[in-house]
C-alpha cells in the first residue's frame, strides 16, 4: 500500500488547492470579412486594435493601406503616420492574383483611435487610388 500513498496525497492536494484562472490573450478578437470584391473593409467603426489582415487581389496589383478612420479617404495623396483619417501606415504591396497576410508583431500594436479601415489601391507610395478588385478580412479587438 505504500506505493499508493504519494498518489493519494497528490489527489488530495489537487482537490484542495484552487486552480489559477487562465488568461486568454486573444479573447475578444473577431474576424471581419468583406462579403464581395471591393476596395474597402471597415474593420472597426469605433476605436480598437487591428491584430492582422488577409488581402486577396484580383487582376490588379497594388497596395493595402491601413487607416485610422471610419471610411476610406478619397483618392489622392496621403501622408503616412497614425493620425486620424488621411494617414495610413506604410503601404503593403501585393502582386496581382495573390493573397497576402499581415500581422502586427504584438497584438494591439496598431490602435485605431477613430476606427480601422483597410483599403486596396492600384497605386503604392503616397497616392491612394481605390481599386475594387480585392477581398479583405481583418481581425480586430
Amino acid at each position: 500500500m505504500k506505493p499508493l500513498a504519494p498518489l493519494l496525497l497528490l489527489a488530495a492536494l489537487l482537490l484542495v488547492v484552487p486552480a489559477q484562472a487562465q488568461q486568454i490573450p486573444f479573447q475578444g478578437i473577431a474576424p471581419v470579412p468583406m462579403t464581395a470584391v471591393g476596395s474597402t473593409l471597415v474593420a472597426k467603426s469605433s476605436p480598437g486594435n487591428l491584430i492582422a489582415f488577409l488581402g486577396t487581389t484580383g487582376s490588379t496589383a497594388g497596395c493595402f493601406f491601413v487607416f485610422n478612420a471610419t471610411s476610406l479617404p478619397g483618392n489622392g495623396s496621403v501622408t503616412f503616420g497614425t493620425a486620424a483619417n488621411n494617414a495610413p501606415i506604410s503601404p503593403i504591396q501585393a502582386a496581382a492574383n495573390t493573397t497576402i497576410s499581415f500581422s502586427f508583431p504584438m497584438p494591439g500594436t496598431y490602435i485605431g483611435g477613430s476606427g480601422i479601415v483597410i483599403g486596396f489601391s492600384s497605386t503604392c507610395g503616397a497616392t491612394l487610388t481605390a481599386s475594387t478588385t480585392a477581398l479583405i478580412t481583418g481581425w480586430v479587438q
